[in-house]
């Protein structure tokens, strides 16, 4: 028994040592970092460069958005990453910023104004970058729109009390009259009043215009540094900068998400890939046109601590294809052809913490947007192979966009699943008889 109160000391030990560690604060250290704003091939990425990483990445041909910012930094070891307290401390370090190729300084930067345009609202997540009068101009056609929209909503509520009261005045002459003793029909010579309708929201958004640095630069590896008013170097501000390009462009991808893992999407970006499922499932498809780039150089632009492959490549997805219609094919015959719609997740009330995904219904909620625009299908296990393939609002197939969608026998998969359970037991329980047995 003693290595047993030795195992439960030094366990409790442990638990002390790993209790003290969680309450304990981290270490913030103030440095000059890069807060960055970069184009993803759809939209901008935000992150930032803290001074362990030596190089930035984006894309050429493209704005970017720079800000040399004077924050906290610390490490966080759940995640291995350094994070940044700008809610703390956040300072913007102001100067010319230097683009030097080859040992010469080819650019000097001066901040502009520049700000971010949703063209499709904040939860799109498409974005554009806007510099100078265009930004202010943008700007203020948001901020009026917006004052427009709140004039409009006020206007609507009044209306809708007057409404209310409206509609309790006509039920109560409905019932006055059906009570009476007139042969006229007891809604004849008067009507319900008629309700005012949800003012429709702005459906763009525009963020408040700052100062910061616009690089766009062709393919190639660049150093850059800040440069004081003074003239002296800003410590931290010297970086490397790599701007590179895709490879291929034009393939056709798939979003799939599951009904069951709605935050778990998965991508599908060759036609000779095979979906699989097990058993009765909902999928909901997006198509996209994708491009490739270089695994490393691309995870790095969507942050630079992030690691990668550089002999490696990966599709992304760039713009979705709207207006097209979804075929399934069984047997070389189309069983079914599915439009486009958008749908919404709502949360189940209860402790469970589910959700479902339904239909979106504009007039129901005028202000919402929904939650995702794609295709939903429903399998079964007896259909088993399916394939599915998008067509244009022409009816001509898309190329690239077949895909294999392969059902598995859920009574296979269960077998699997009491073998995979029961077995270990049986020869466990076997393995210890055996020995009881072998020691008498």
């Amino acid at each position: 028994m003693h290595w047993v109160k030795r195992f439960l000391i030094c366990l409790v030990f442990l638990l002390l040592v790993m209790g003290s560690g969680r309450t304990e604060a981290p270490l913030m250290e103030e440095q000059m970092v890069y807060r960055l704003g970069l184009f993803d091939g759809k939209g901008y990425a935000r992150s930032f460069c803290p001074r362990t990483e030596p190089c930035i990445y984006i894309i050429a041909g493209t704005d970017n958005l720079l800000l040399p910012t004077m924050t906290l930094v610390y490490y966080w070891p759940l995640t291995r990453r350094y994070r940044a307290g700008f809610k703390t401390l956040s300072e913007p370090v102001e100067g010319i910023l230097e683009i030097i190729r080859k040992g010469k300084v080819v650019q000097r930067l001066n901040p502009q104004t520049y700000t971010f345009y949703y063209e499709k609202g904040w939860y799109a997540g498409t974005s554009e970058i806007l510099v100078g009068q265009e930004a202010e101009r943008r700007y203020a056609l948001y901020q009026e729109a917006v004052r427009k929209y709140t004039a409009e909503l006020k206007i609507y509520y009044d209306r809708k009390r007057a409404y209310r009261k409206q509609m309790e005045e006509f039920y109560a002459m409905a019932r006055k009259r059906s009570r009476s003793r007139s042969s006229a029909k007891p809604g004849a010579g008067f009507s319900p009043p008629e309700e005012p309708v949800f003012p429709e929201a702005p459906r763009f958004f525009v963020q408040q215009p700052g100062l910061g640095y616009i690089v766009r630069l062709p393919v190639g590896r660049y150093g850059i540094r800040l440069r004081a008013e003074d003239g002296t170097l800003v410590e931290g501000g010297e970086k490397c900068l790599i701007s590179f390009t895709h490879r291929r462009t034009g393939r056709v991808g798939y979003e799939v998400i599951s009904a069951k893992r709605w935050t778990m999407p998965e991508t599908s970006s060759d036609p000779s890939e095979i979906i699989y499922l097990a058993g009765r499932e909902t999928l909901y498809f997006r198509p996209y046109i994708q491009t490739e780039y270089n695994h490393l150089c691309y995870s790095k632009l969507l942050d630079p601590q992030n690691e990668g492959y550089p002999d490696l490549w990966r599709w992304v997805n760039i713009s979705q294809i709207e207006r097209g219609t979804l075929e399934l094919i069984r047997e070389g015959r189309i069983v079914d052809r599915i439009q486009e719609k958008p749908y919404r997740v709502e949360q189940i009330p209860g402790p469970e913490l589910g959700y479902r995904i339904v239909e979106f219904n504009k007039e129901k909620l005028p202000d919402r947007a929904p939650s995702l625009v794609g295709y939903r299908v429903d399998f079964d296990p007896p259909r088993g192979v399916v394939r599915i393939r998008l067509v244009d609002p022409e009816g001509k197939p898309i190329p690239g966009s077949v895909r294999t969608v392969r059902t598995l026998e859920a009574a296979g998969q269960r077998d699997l699943y009491l073998i995979a359970v029961f077995l270990p037991l049986v020869v466990g329980i076997s393995m210890l008889l055996w020995r009881r047995w072998k020691s008498r």
